[in-house]
This record gives C-alpha cells, sequence and structure tokens, in this order.
C-alpha cells in the first residue's frame, strides 16, 4: 500500500488458505529495486479476513447483495508514503506470489 489509493494491482486468483497461518507470513515491498520494506505477520488486523463477515452484514443490511467475483481489500501490509508517477512497487507474499504495478 503506498497510501494513494490511486490503483489497486491485482495478481493471479488464488483460493482462501484455510488454516494459513498469518502471524507468520513473510511480506516485501520494493519501490524502483531499492531496498525493500520486509515483514513478517504484519496485516494490521492479524488476519486478512477479519471484520469481513461485519462488513458484508453492513453492505447487505437493505437488500443489496455484493455480485460473484467483487475484489473487497482488507488492509496494508507494509506502507511506503511519497511516491511519485512513474514509480515502481513490487510487492511479494513468501509461498503465495507477486504483483508489479507502475505508478
Amino acid at each position: 500500500d503506498c497510501q494513494s489509493h490511486g490503483a489497486l494491482a491485482l495478481g493471479e486468483w488464488l483460493p482462501y488458505l484455510a488454516g494459513h497461518d498469518w502471524s507468520g507470513q513473510a511480506c516485501e515491498l520494493q519501490i524502483n529495486g531499492g531496498e525493500a520494506l520486509q515483514g513478517l505477520g504484519c496485516h494490521p488486523l492479524g488476519h486478512p479476513a477479519w471484520g469481513l463477515v461485519a462488513w458484508l452484514q453492513h453492505v447487505t443490511r437493505h437488500g443489496a447483495s455484493l455480485p460473484a467475483g467483487s475484489v473487497v481489500t482488507t488492509g496494508a501490509w507494509l506502507v511506503k508514503q511519497g511516491l511519485q508517477a512513474g514509480d515502481r512497487g513490487r510487492v511479494s507474499f513468501a509461498g503465495i506470489g507477486a504483483v508489479s504495478v507502475q505508478l
């Protein structure tokens, strides 16, 4: 997360990892090939699915539905501020995958 919310990069779809140890999940954020920010189990709420049930109940409380295939973001693992147009970011999650985006 670059706290700009100007773009969302999605990698290849993966099924939900039931039973995954998120507290031990390694994450790396690299900008423009520089030194990478690294974290371990650093989701701000401890688990990326935390709060999804309450959020879905809130969204559908007046009879609305959430279309199949909807993307729900659940918070940043690592944050880098001050990015500029043209910067390239890459985030990777050990054992899961990686995605890159150029602003």
